[in-house]
């Protein structure tokens, strides 16, 4: 099997791109978009009668995400 998955075994690649915008003091919204690429993910499949099938896959991930950040204070909230 150690052969297989060497002859198979390719590299990947990621890229991470983060906009960070700050309204004011208080206030930063962030935005994040991440892109993964494998092009032979390994990894079990299934099993025919005992024997157990490997297999690959391509897979491109892309995650987005958006998030925002307020900071309260104790002495503002005091007043």
């Amino acid at each position: 099997m150690s052969n297989f998955v060497d002859r198979f075994k390719m590299e990947g690649f990621n890229t991470d791109l983060r906009l960070r915008y700050r309204i004011n003091d208080k206030l930063t919204l962030t935005s994040n978009l991440a892109y993964y690429f494998d092009p032979f993910n390994f990894g079990y499949v299934d099993t025919y009668n005992d024997t157990y099938l490997m297999g690959g896959r391509k897979t491109n991930t892309y995650i987005t995400q958006l998030s925002a950040r307020y900071i309260l204070k104790t002495i503002c909230l005091l007043h």
